[in-house]
């Protein structure tokens, strides 16, 4: 959902499939990385990005079996990290261009799961 600076006008930016949840602006404002259900099973989440403008989405990551997570914009605006828990139950951080390709794994040990951008 959105509203105004108020708390009026609220409206909802999914279609109301699914689960939506982690959402995070682009530093411009324009868009919102979150992740969602819609078209897999429950509790199978993968990062999307929808243009707030236009309310127009792009799926950036397919894995089912798992879950994609918690995605947060690079402050350049050209990246988005997020979590991914396969089935195993051991989560890692990947990161990604904002148009969901170039995915790397960035952690290898332990459990991780809330990434974050730092700035100098």
């Amino acid at each position: 959902y959105r509203m105004n600076a108020e708390g009026l006008n609220i409206e909802r930016l999914t279609d109301g499939t699914g689960e939506a949840s982690n959402p995070s602006w682009s530093p411009d404002g324009q868009h919102i990385a979150f992740a969602w259900t819609r078209g897999y099973q429950a509790g199978e989440f993968n990062i999307f990005v929808m243009d707030v403008g236009s309310l127009k989405y792009q799926q950036l990551t397919h894995n089912t079996g798992g879950k994609n997570e918690n995605p947060v914009w690079a402050p350049d605006g050209k990246h988005i990290v997020f979590m991914r828990t396969p089935r195993s139950g051991i989560s890692q951080i990947f990161s990604m261009l904002a148009d969901g390709t170039q995915v790397t794994q960035l952690t290898t040990q332990g459990n991780n799961k809330y990434p974050v951008w730092g700035v100098k």
